[in-house]
């Protein structure tokens, strides 16, 4: 009852800071074969939230044995179902006690729980897949002598734009199944076997997660990926959750493309690309802009009748948010943690602040302070409307700048470009039969 609960405010917190998250995978495999998933690992402690609210089973998640041995912690960690794995950098002594992890993750293995496991060992957002550990290959190779012959390794990639910043995109992408036919009983306790498969592991992440060179490539990767997503979403009524979506495949084709593009051609796109967003930072507009239509006499109307709601609802639900935010800033160095740290943080601490919120303004009020009830659904249309009002004066802006049909003009010409240096067509909405 306590996980579910988890899980759906996890969900609730994640469509708060996120903008939209879109996610291609399948649900249904853990529920076929025992699976261990091999994940990367950009966003801190967010992959493990991100995953326990797409997967259909409650999965177990592989961590570092000092973040879940804190004292008065650990009861948490025990519901979120972390295991530690003993690291060599965190003592020689203590790397023994995987084995006893290990066994009881093949029990869970046995029952079909999902296992989850981050095989870079370090966080780090950079678009990179950065050399894996053997420890997932130990795992999955024990896990067959332990006697499960259809063990299953399935990559899995979360690829951010900008993991801590709000308002941000995700893009969820799973591979193909890796089994282990391949070995017989004699290779289990083979280091060569060991090896290989752990090479192998690291080509199929590669696949799926977003793994580029040099910052000339992550910057244009970035702006055409914005692209994608805003003609795909165009004229849509585009929900903020949405499974089985074809985006993150797109978007990881694009990153392929990009890292294959010689030296001259990826200048000239990230050239023309650094001016089309340059002049639409000019005038305070944004890509999707260009793809909305007209701001309407009706969406005037929204904007001025929703605007005392919103500043209401900021003012009301402020103090948990504030509380978060200055832990962030004060407290919180390292970037991957930025993002989870304040929703955890936020959604914790407003559980509080509604209690007391309650019980006082009942001992105020009566019956009448009840009226508070509706604070957090005015949090939920103070970001809805938040979204609506950066978009409708993003769009504004665009249609009454004189840069417009320049900016348009610019915009196709990135096309056309991307067309020609990288093999990509840009097809309005979601069509893509280039991709296909």
């Amino acid at each position: 009852m306590i996980y579910k609960f988890l899980k759906w405010y996890a969900i609730l917190g994640l469509k708060f800071y996120y903008k939209n998250i879109f996610i291609q995978y399948d649900p249904e495999l853990p529920g076929k074969y025992p699976v261990i998933y091999a994940s990367n690992h950009p966003a801190g402690f967010y992959e493990s939230l991100l995953f326990a609210t797409i997967s259909k089973y409650a999965p177990i998640f592989l961590v570092r044995s000092d973040y879940v041995t804190i004292k008065g912690l650990m009861w948490i960690f025990r519901i979120l179902k972390l295991y530690p794995i003993y690291r060599q950098k965190e003592g020689l002594k203590n790397v023994s006690k995987n084995n006893e992890v290990f066994r009881s993750l093949y029990k869970e293995l046995e029952n079909h729980t999902p296992v989850c496991i981050y095989p870079e060992g370090t966080t780090k957002f950079n678009f990179r897949i950065r050399p894996i550990k053997k420890g997932i290959s130990r795992l999955a190779l024990g896990a067959k002598k332990y006697g499960l012959q259809d063990i299953q390794i399935l990559p899995i990639a979360f690829n951010y734009v900008e993991p801590a910043k709000f308002r941000s995109d995700i893009f969820i992408l799973s591979g193909s199944s890796m089994d282990l036919f391949d070995f017989n009983d004699e290779d289990l306790d083979n280091p060569a076997s060991l090896r290989k498969l752990t090479i192998e592991i690291e080509e199929q992440m590669r696949k799926v997660a977003i793994d580029l060179k040099t910052p000339e490539q992550h910057n244009l990767f970035k702006q055409l990926q914005l692209l994608i997503v805003n003609n795909s979403i165009a004229g849509s009524n585009q929900k903020p959750y949405v499974r089985n979506s074809e985006i993150p495949k797109k978007i990881k084709n694009l990153s392929n493309l990009i890292k294959d593009l010689d030296d001259k051609s990826l200048s000239i796109l990230e050239n023309k690309s650094n001016e089309y967003f340059e002049q639409l930072s000019s005038i305070k507009s944004n890509d999707k802009a260009v793809t909305n239509h007209k701001n309407t006499f009706v969406n005037s109307i929204k904007i001025f009748l929703g605007y005392p709601l919103y500043i209401i609802g900021i003012i009301v639900n402020a103090i948990p948010v504030l509380f978060a935010l200055n832990i962030r800033k004060n407290k919180i160095k390292q970037y991957e943690y930025k993002a989870v740290v304040t929703v955890l943080i936020a959604q914790f601490a407003y559980i509080l602040y509604f209690i007391i919120l309650i019980l006082l303004s009942t001992i105020l009020f009566s019956t009448k302070g009840l009226i508070v009830v509706i604070f957090p659904f005015l949090a939920w249309f103070s970001l809805k409307y938040y979204d609506f009002k950066h978009d409708y004066f993003a769009t504004k802006n665009f249609h009454n700048s004189s840069k417009k049909e320049k900016l348009r003009e610019l915009r196709k010409e990135i096309e056309n470009l991307a067309s020609t240096c990288i093999g990509f067509s840009f097809v309005i909405f979601n069509l893509f039969d280039i991709w296909t």
